[in-house]
């Protein structure tokens, strides 16, 4: 199965991450694969803790620019997508972030429609970020929207760790 997790709206990673959790602690074999992400949050205490593997392809939030390395980064991250979904050693996998840099065309919607192609019936993955495409949600088995109503950042409220990060 295909979810996606996406919105303007704050909790798509963490729905992502409690879904993995859930998914291990009935017996699935997990793997995070980060895109556009290239530091650590809270979560990946427990996340390391666990024997969950990460792996990151991302090269920061991207501002202004799209650079060189970040279009290498996240092109790597699609290849090895490729390869453990040939392997079928994880059977749920997590594309942290795979929206963005789809809707910053960092990679092409085209690309990871290839992609999830080849996910067979036993393996369920779950791609998270804004900007999910209507291609993309076309294709998912469950979409959710994650949608900002109110936010304490209206308020000044600056990212705290454990809750944002």
């Amino acid at each position: 199965m295909i979810h996606i997790y996406t919105g303007n709206g704050k909790g798509k990673t963490t729905a992502g991450t409690g879904l993995i959790m859930r998914a291990l602690g009935a017996g699935f074999s997990p793997i995070i694969i980060r895109f556009i992400k290239n530091v650590e949050s809270s979560e990946d205490v427990i996340i390391r803790d666990l024997s969950i593997p990460v792996e990151v392809f991302g090269t920061g939030f991207i501002i202004n620019k799209i650079t060189d390395d970040a279009i290498e980064m996240a092109r790597n991250g699609l290849k090895r997508l490729r390869e453990i979904i040939r392997q079928g050693e994880y059977n749920i996998i997590l594309l942290d972030e795979i929206n963005v840099a789809v809707d910053l065309g960092v990679v092409s919607d085209e690309e990871v429609l290839e992609i999830l192609d080849m996910v067979s019936a036993d393996m369920e993955i779950i791609l998270t970020g804004r900007g999910a495409t209507k291609r993309m949600m076309e294709k998912a088995d469950l979409v959710t929207e994650m949608k900002d109503i109110k936010h304490y950042y209206q308020k000044g409220v600056s990212a705290r760790k454990g809750i944002e990060y």
